[in-house]
């Protein structure tokens, strides 16, 4: 069934082509069975924790190489967990870490048994099968999605838990991980334990190592319920919560757990899936083997957030512009029907001589990324770019200068482009329009000296709370859960 929403579209300036249900390849597990209502949405109900990746933890293991660990799953605020009939866990066999490349597989011959407790620390464990199987072997590089675990599911807080086996050496290539986690595991006793745990390679110092939880959950929803949007993130560090309660290990809000002004501004109201990398760039959507890996859960979502530009390495502002084009043209290719946002730049400065804080009188801009930070530099005329509407040629696919007109230039929220919002963060973190200096507060705090690039735990606070109160930020967010894919059969 193809439909149109005209009232949605004009409430959201959505283009009305883009509101057609479009055919996808099929996205349930061999032996399952599809929905057979229309009114039977599949979506990403659940959102990224504290933990700094749902795909990455760590945990102590055994000489064996064999290890538990426990973790949550949780489910979005507004999702009444009562609605949800059949839930998928999505489990990849890759990790992200600090150094690069900034991903990495799993290594071959490692198996993982699974189970999920409906009800977080109190409910029955479910075993999770992958294909009938209760054992998975991983496929390095791949992400796998479990069969079907039916419902009823009562608690927004599921229970992860992994028993996890490899071969010596064999589940990472040997790099330091993206980061040391926080969280419970189950030890050899079964007792469970609240820990800090040690980053390690489980194949050569056994006793620390890596382990894979799952990247998320997407469900067969009831359509008698009222479902938010589930929003994908692609971005860079800053979306991956650097400098967050003054650390590159997303402490975050302390008393949400929420990292990053997204994450914080979305509140754990809505199933978020955060693919934000650290050193990302626009041409890793467009042309870098990581971008399958990231777009795995695209078509469980209907709204798409995009925080890139900051590492694109190029003082050429026409280069600059078409790498943006094309990532944005790839991820509309996979969901022709997400509604999609892009935010503004936001600066990258150093400290002049003899300063010890990112106050604006300290900040210089005229070296940082090659110069492609100083007034009139790529990311200044790139911005001003996104602000006329990131206009392009429909026709030729190529980026148009600011101004341009004509029967086949489109603009932001225009029929053929492929982005609805452009949201100015860099306007309201700067002292004025185009200085690229950091307004004073936010790049450093009591518990973060600052770096030039990463807000502090204060400026992603301050950016949340402004971004919260954005009349077009609550538009993009308004109204319900638009699928990709509906079954009429």
């Amino acid at each position: 069934m193809r439909r149109l929403i005209p009232a949605i579209a004009a409430a959201l300036l959505l283009p009305a082509a883009a509101l057609a249900q479009v055919a996808t390849p099929s996205i349930y597990a061999s032996g399952q069975p599809e929905p057979s209502s229309p009114r039977d949405l599949g979506m990403l109900v659940t959102y990224r924790t504290a933990t700094p990746n749902l795909s990455t933890a760590l945990f102590p293991t055994n000489a064996s190489g064999q290890s538990n660990t426990r973790r949550q799953l949780p489910i979005a605020n507004l999702i009444d967990p009562t609605c949800i009939k059949r839930l998928r866990v999505v489990l990849p066999a890759w990790h992200q870490k600090s150094t690069a490349p900034a991903e990495e597989n799993v290594g071959a011959g490692v198996t993982s048994h699974n189970a999920l407790e409906r009800v977080w620390n109190d409910g029955t464990p479910v075993e999770i099968t992958w294909g009938g199987a209760a054992t998975l072997t991983y496929v390095p590089g791949t992400t796998h999605f479990s069969d079907a675990i039916v419902g009823p599911f009562t608690s927004r807080t599921l229970g992860w838990r992994s028993y996890q086996t490899w071969p010596s050496g064999t589940l990472v290539s040997g790099s330091a991980p993206l980061y040391a986690a926080r969280g419970e595991y189950v030890n050899g006793g079964g007792t469970r334990t609240d820990a800090t745990m040690v980053a390690g390679n489980p194949g050569q110092a056994p006793g620390n190592g890596f382990g894979y939880g799952p990247l998320g959950g997407v469900a067969h929803v009831s359509g008698t319920c009222s479902v938010p949007h589930a929003l994908a993130i692609f971005g860079d560090s800053i979306v991956r919560a650097a400098g967050d309660n003054g650390t590159f290990a997303n402490g975050g809000d302390p008393a949400t757990g929420l990292a990053g002004y997204l994450e914080r501004a979305l509140g754990g109201d809505y199933p978020v899936v955060n693919v934000g990398q650290f050193g990302s760039q626009w041409s890793n959507l467009a042309t870098n083997a990581q971008a399958g890996r990231n777009t795995a859960l695209l078509p469980f979502v209907d709204r798409i957030v995009v925080e890139l530009g900051t590492n694109e390495a190029t003082g050429n502002v026409t280069t600059w512009r078409q790498r943006a084009l094309d990532a944005w043209l790839v991820l509309r290719s996979i969901h022709p029907s997400a509604k999609m946002a892009q935010f503004t730049i936001t600066p990258q400065v150093s400290l002049k001589s003899g300063a010890t804080v990112y106050a604006p009188a300290n900040q210089d801009n005229t070296t940082t990324g090659g110069g492609r930070f100083v007034v009139g530099g790529s990311v200044d005329l790139g911005n001003e770019w996104l602000r006329d509407g990131a206009p392009f040629d429909t026709a030729t696919k190529a980026v148009a200068e600011i101004g341009a007109t004509g029967a086949t230039i489109a603009r932001v929220g225009a029929a053929g482009h492929p982005l609805n919002l452009v949201v100015d963060v860099a306007g309201f973190v700067t002292t004025g329009r185009n200085t690229n200096i950091w307004r004073d507060g936010l790049l450093y705090s009591a518990a973060w000296a600052g770096d030039g690039i990463h807000p502090s735990d204060d400026g992603h606070a301050a950016i949340a709370a402004w971004l919260r109160a954005l009349p077009a930020w609550q538009a993009f967010l308004a109204g319900r859960f638009e699928p990709m894919r509906v079954i009429t059969r």
